[in-house]
């Protein structure tokens, strides 16, 4: 996955309560995500 766009996506994701939104989001889908992983298959 190209940088940008998935800086792009991660932007679009929410912030979780209690955890840091550089590390970990929500997508839209309500999944939680982990930057290091995010884009991996």
């Amino acid at each position: 996955m190209d940088e940008d766009i998935k800086l792009l996506v991660w932007k679009k994701a929410r912030s979780v309560d209690g955890l840091d939104d550089s590390m970990f989001r929500k997508d839209a889908c309500g999944a939680l995500i982990m930057w290091d992983k995010f884009g991996e298959k």
